[in-house]
């Protein structure tokens, strides 16, 4: 069983619209540069992350731990889990883990409610819904905003910022979508202890 989420999830926008987001106080809470699917289809910050994500993680399979807290690979590579992972279930809501290195932490990544936080050793890259907006912290602090979070539905989904899961068998993956030419960028492949 797979599962593709843009972070820009069409159902966090829609809560927050019957909410009552999009008025134009929520636009006056975005900071930053107006942006447009121009700054998704070309290089951006994210892009930039994802390479720096890429450069550290590892391509093989570990291994989870029996209580699937952790996953660990042959190379010393491990991933801990704030949450453990229940490696019969199929989908995982909320991904709070961080993936360190032989050389430290390579990075840390947690889906918060309406939000996303992806640290690097570059810095923190975030996105963050803000009524049916959408704000955008690059590592170095620049931010960007989308006032209609609905006008990335134009940019194509492999250009944008999400997450791919993977479940199969006794196999678990956890990628990051939108790298610089639309594709996946694997952050772990694990399997069952």
């Amino acid at each position: 069983m797979s599962r593709w989420r843009t972070w820009m999830c069409l159902s966090w926008m829609g809560l927050a619209a019957a909410c009552g987001g999009g008025d134009d106080e929520d636009e006056g809470a975005l900071r930053g540069t107006r942006i447009d699917c121009s700054w998704f289809q070309g290089d951006n910050c994210y892009k930039r992350a994802l390479a720096t994500v890429e450069s550290c993680v590892e391509t093989g399979v570990g291994q989870f731990s029996a209580d699937g807290a952790r996953c660990t690979y042959t190379t010393g590579t491990t991933l801990n889990f704030r949450k453990p992972v229940d490696v019969d279930a199929p989908l995982i809501e909320d991904w709070d883990f961080e993936v360190v290195t032989n050389f430290g932490q390579c990075l840390a990544y947690q889906e918060l409610e309406g939000e996303v936080r992806m640290e690097t050793r570059d810095g923190t890259f975030s996105t963050e819904l803000v009524g049916i907006g959408m704000q955008i912290t690059c590592p170095d602090g620049t931010q960007f905003q989308m006032p209609n979070a609905f006008d990335t539905l134009d940019c194509g989904f492999n250009n944008l910022p999400g997450s791919f899961t993977s479940h199969s068998g006794d196999l678990m993956s956890f990628g990051l979508l939108g790298g610089p030419d639309g594709e996946v960028v694997n952050v772990f492949t694990c399997s069952a202890p």
